[in-house]
């Protein structure tokens, strides 16, 4: 499961992209890290949630620009295609439902890879019964 963490200036002291020790923070090793100096990911969440839940977020907003929320999205969407299953923040606040949510969604996605699994495997053996 990609995991996207988007670090932005929104302290006086975020001068600079992040450096090693803030980097380690997220240890997830499949996570990748950007540095959106301009907010340009956060105006497009912004604008996405606007239009899929046809009102403003409801939290993590300062001067106008998202920050400090996750958002999880369905597998195998296209940037833009559906609505976050989860958006919420501050991160410190939403961490153990966000988790919770994760992690359901994996066994799902588990459960799902399994059964198509499953379903291939009958689908082959009809096959070699046909012959």
């Amino acid at each position: 499961m990609p995991v996207f963490v988007v670090w932005e200036p929104m302290l006086p002291t975020d001068w600079y992209r992040p450096t090693r020790p803030t980097l380690k923070r997220v240890s997830d090793p499949h996570a990748v890290q950007f540095w959106d100096k301009n907010h340009l990911i956060a105006a497009q969440v912004k604008q996405q949630l606007q239009h899929f839940h046809k009102s403003d977020p409801s939290c993590c907003e300062d001067g106008g620009h998202l920050w400090d929320m996750a958002a999880v999205y369905p597998p195998g969407v296209n940037w833009g295609e559906a609505a976050p299953l989860f958006d919420d923040g501050p991160v410190y606040r939403i961490a153990p439902s966000l988790e919770q949510r994760v992690s359901a969604l994996h066994a799902q996605s588990i459960g799902d890879q399994a059964l198509s699994s499953r379903e291939r495997q009958r689908g082959e053996k009809r096959l070699k019964g046909d012959r």
